[in-house]
């Protein structure tokens, strides 16, 4: 990086010193931390952010046009999700929940497991208070249920930091259990689970009826029994000589530990995530039915259950 100046670039030459940047942030090697570009973003923050911008809104515009797999790169859309959450510049959030809305295929390919690892805490950070656009994707019918789920976790994530209080949040989650399709998915086991988490007792006559229902999955939360002590104060895995969950993310982004978590910079696992622009790969995908005593699939060697089977992620 020898090749670029790391000092804050004067008004006429931004554009450039942009241009390098992200010709810098495509030609790091997979499986090595790349610090130095980090920081030179870092370091040029207003140069950065219409790039960032229009990488995700091109990644939006392939993918409309149902070229993004074949045309398209996933670095660019990433960085700039990471870093524009943590700058939190206004809009952030709407293009996060269209990268949501984008083709399943699209969006595996985009965006892989960050959806359940990141996307809670993305989607809390960049929050800019209404909750409708957030409502649209949770109850699109046509979107993954894992994809619908995420922003359930990311209002879990701001109710309990104070963003959203208490009662706003509780009228929400009480809205989702009265309009949520009456079948079984993801979204109702997540919508328990947090429920859960933030102790909102008032709700578990709802809980206990969507499990009546069958449509809360015991594989990812477990029994009502276990929703039920949870909310109440309780562990119902002390006894296994585990503790219930893991705490709400803070509605706050790091991008560059955010960056160096992939598994695409990870030595470890050189055969994940490493493909060249326009290549398309086959995307790490959590199967919907995985034991809650089973490693979760997403290789982050937590149990499911205290993963991306809603403990954790």
């Amino acid at each position: 990086m020898s090749d670029i100046e790391s000092t804050t670039p004067a008004p006429d030459e931004a554009t450039d010193i942009a241009t390098q940047i992200v010709r810098a942030i495509l030609a790091a090697p997979a499986h090595v931390k790349p610090l130095e570009v980090l920081k030179l973003v870092s370091e040029h923050r207003e140069a950065m952010i219409p790039e960032f911008q229009g990488a995700i809104d091109d990644a939006l515009q392939l993918s409309r046009q149902g070229l993004l797999q074949e045309l398209g790169d996933w670095v660019l859309p990433g960085y700039a999700t990471a870093f524009l959450a943590e700058w939190k510049v206004s809009g952030t959030h709407q293009r996060l929940l269209d990268i949501l809305k984008m083709k399943d295929a699209d969006r595996e390919w985009l965006i892989s497991d960050a959806l359940t690892e990141d996307w809670p805490q993305l989607l809390a950070a960049t929050f800019e208070g209404d909750l409708a656009p957030t409502t649209e994707v949770v109850l699109n019918k046509r979107l993954d249920e894992f994809a619908r789920a995420m922003p359930v976790h990311a209002v879990g994530n701001l109710v309990h930091a104070g963003i959203v209080s208490r009662e706003a949040g509780e009228a929400w989650f009480g809205m989702l259990f009265d309009k949520l399709e009456r079948k079984e998915s993801y979204c109702w086991a997540k919508l328990a689970l947090v429920v859960a988490d933030l102790k909102m007792v008032e709700l578990l006559p709802k809980v206990k009826k969507a499990f009546e229902r069958g449509f809360c999955d015991e594989y990812v939360g477990g029994p009502y029994a276990d929703i039920e002590l949870a909310a109440q104060g309780g562990n119902p895995w002390e006894e296994q000589g585990m503790v219930w969950r893991d705490e709400f993310q803070k509605p706050e982004v790091d991008a560059t530990k955010m960056i160096c978590r992939w598994p695409y910079y990870s030595a470890k696992r050189p055969d994940f995530g490493n493909h060249k622009v326009g290549e398309k790969k086959s995307p790490t995908v959590t199967p919907t039915k995985v034991g809650r005593n089973e490693p979760c699939p997403c290789g982050s060697g937590k149990k499911y259950k205290k993963c991306c089977g809603g403990a954790g992620g």
